[in-house]
């Protein structure tokens, strides 16, 4: 995995023209409630006397020429020129940036900053240095400081106060900013050399200065080595724990980390690149996970490198796969990029990703599973296998966008206790079969499909499948997509068939039903359950006719944590008893002899589970239920027209 972060962090700064810092400029903050942020930029003018406010629209642009390249991490001094938060540059940035900054013109600048624009006031015991707003250009110079006994709360009333006198002036409020910057005399951080020079040696060079000749840990080359991992950006690669080095010797520059965690300068920078990158262009969310798309490329024989477009690509092609509208819209992208996309379908077989789907909370990073090398051919079978599925259940049950399965929508067919992380790397196993070809077992699937007919029927709200107000018709349109990811996972080779195909004359049932059947590739068993639940769907339907009720009775015959061959049989009796009842046996007089003909000549020797003989009664019971509903859904509107 290092070495792949390391290739992507390689591609990227070879793309970028600008040098190692502008490789680690991070995206805009997201908007989570939409609307488009500023930021918020800070002006001194030294001459003037006064500091100048402007507020550019966030942009990645924005982001480069403010060198927004994250706050110092943990426990380290922030010192960075722009930030997320305010309260660094109004306080503790700048003096902290002076006392790190070498000798030099931007040192005696910064140093001439604090001195004019920067103040005191007594807080408690002591005193804070702050940000003097009464500068702002605008701002009234006689304010009265807020009083507090202690610093944080001071800051906390502080940066209060300036935010309404933003509003007062400048009709801006704090929710308008995704991050704040200091300029001086008009330039930017960007523009600024030194600053740019310092955060690289405060980001690299410091990490070597205790440097040691030896053998790179990622690359193999002798070289210059740390094994001080404290500023990579995500902490997956760490130093910390004695029991990871080698023969237990920690820090030590001929044993220890020495020999199996220590970097290059290269490679260190090409991880800080390549974790940044990965955060900026390769991240996706999966089934309520967030992950890394890391791409590579197998040795080939046409010495291709990774590029950046080769990596977005990739990751468009694995996150096409995730939801419906995003396998549409990679459709309409490789139409509108063919050129592009040629180049890429050319060298898809020598192409890999590797899936990391971790959790990040602050300073810490969790790896939660990593799915090494999934070839991109596998992806597109996986993208094709979806589509033929989508067409399969068009030609079935007829048009519907409910047909296009995902990946994302598959979390919702396979229901898990909410917050149970055992249960959730249920789920994750299940991606992991799937990417990597490896077989499914039919029986952990039956086990999700009857816990997902209980969350429905019985509107369980511990699982993390909403049923929704109209849990009826939940239940019918999963189970027939959890029919259709049988059929998906059968052609991507994860299940093996049902078995032996049933060899009855089924065109006595009529061609909708008959057509279902042999081409979900039912067995005999499973046919005979089907038409059961077949039958089970049509008195249902009675039921409702003149009930003011929504239930139908007739479900609660079904036993949903399972049923036995002998418990079949007698449901069987019980369906033959209610079509006599409700005066429909006359119109079903051939599903239920075909069905009974099929369980008797099998009852003796049954092959299913007790979860298989309810998950096939339920997927009759969908089928059925879904025409009867769709049928007259269409008569309605043909009488409309």
């Amino acid at each position: 995995m290092l070495e792949g972060i390391r290739q992507v962090g390689k591609a990227y700064r070879e793309s970028t023209s600008r040098g190692f810092i502008f490789s680690l400029v991070n995206r805009p903050p997201e908007d989570r409630d939409g609307s488009k942020k500023h930021l918020l930029a800070m002006d001194f003018r030294i001459a003037e006397g006064c500091i100048e406010l402007s507020f550019p629209e966030l942009s990645d642009r924005v982001c480069e020429e403010y060198l927004w390249v994250g706050n110092c991490k943990g426990s380290i001094p922030q010192d960075r020129l722009t930030t997320d938060q305010l309260r660094y540059l109004f306080f503790d940035a700048l003096p902290n940036l002076n006392s790190k900054l070498e000798d030099g013109e931007l040192k005696e600048t910064i140093a001439e900053v604090v001195g004019k624009f920067f103040t005191e006031a007594g807080v408690g015991s002591g005193k804070v240095r702050f940000l003097d707003i009464r500068k702002v250009r605008d701002f009234p110079s006689t304010i009265e400081l807020p009083q507090a006994e202690d610093v944080k709360k001071f800051q906390r009333e502080y940066i209060k106060l300036f935010f309404k006198l933003l509003k007062e002036h400048y009709n801006f409020s704090d929710k308008d900013f995704g991050l704040f910057s200091l300029l001086i005399e008009g330039k930017k951080p960007s523009e600024l050399e030194e600053y740019v020079t310092y955060l690289e040696r405060s980001m690299v060079e410091e990490q070597f200065k205790g440097s040691f000749r030896g053998t790179c840990y990622v690359c193999g080359r002798e070289d210059q080595l740390t094994f001080d991992t404290t500023r990579l950006p995500d902490k997956f690669y760490i130093t910390k724990l004695i029991i990871f080095s080698s023969d237990l010797a920690g820090k030590s520059k001929d044993a220890g980390f020495a020999k199996n965690f220590a970097l290059c300068r290269e490679c260190y920078k090409d991880l800080i690149s390549g974790m940044r990158y990965l955060r900026n262009y390769l991240s996706a969310s999966l089934a309520r996970n967030t992950l890394y798309i890391i791409p590579g490329l197998f040795s080939n024989p046409v010495e291709k490198t990774l590029t950046t477009s080769w990596m977005d690509l990739s990751r468009r092609l694995v996150v096409s796969t995730f939801t419906p509208e995003g396998f549409l819209k990679f459709r309409e992208e490789v139409e509108q990029e063919l050129k592009d996309y040629q180049e890429f379908a050319k060298l898809i077989d020598y192409g890999y990703v590797d899936l990391l789907f971790y959790r990040s909370e602050q300073s810490s990073f969790k790896i939660k599973r990593l799915i090494r090398e999934v070839p991109l051919r596998r992806v597109q079978e996986i993208r094709e296998a979806l589509e033929e599925t989508r067409k399969l259940g068009a030609e079935l049950l007829g048009e519907s966008k409910d047909w296009l399965l995902s990946l994302n929508g598959m979390y919702y067919l396979l229901p898990v206790r909410s917050g149970a992380e055992v249960e959730h790397r249920k789920i994750l196993d299940v991606y992991e079969h799937l990417f990597l070809g490896y077989p499914l077992d039919r029986n952990l699937l039956m086990h999700f499909f009857l816990t997902l007919a209980q969350v429905y029927y019985f509107g369980r709200p511990d699982y993390n499948v909403n049923p929704g107000n109209n849990s009826e018709w939940g239940l019918v349109r999963s189970i027939l997509q959890t029919q259709l990811l049988l059929k998906f996972f059968e052609k991507l080779s994860l299940l093996k068939g049902g078995g032996k195909t049933v060899e009855a004359n089924l065109e006595v049932l009529g061609e909708d039903i008959a057509q279902y059947v042999r081409r979900m590739g039912y067995s005999e068993e499973e046919t005979a359950l089907f038409l059961l639940g077949y039958l089970i769907g049509e008195i249902g339907a009675r039921q409702l006719r003149g009930s003011d009720s929504a239930k139908k009775p007739i479900l609660n015959k079904i036993n949903f944590n399972g049923m036995s061959a002998k418990r079949i049989l007698a449901l069987s009796n019980e369906v033959f008893e209610k079509l006599d009842q409700y005066q429909i046996r006359k119109y079903n007089e051939k599903t239920f002899a075909v069905m009974k003909s099929l369980l008797d000549a099998h009852i003796k020797n049954w092959k299913l589970s007790e979860a298989e003989n309810v998950y096939y009664i339920l997927s009759g019971y969908a089928f059925c239920t879904y025409q009867m509903v769709t049928r007259n859904k269409r008569g309605e509107e043909e009488e409309e027209q």
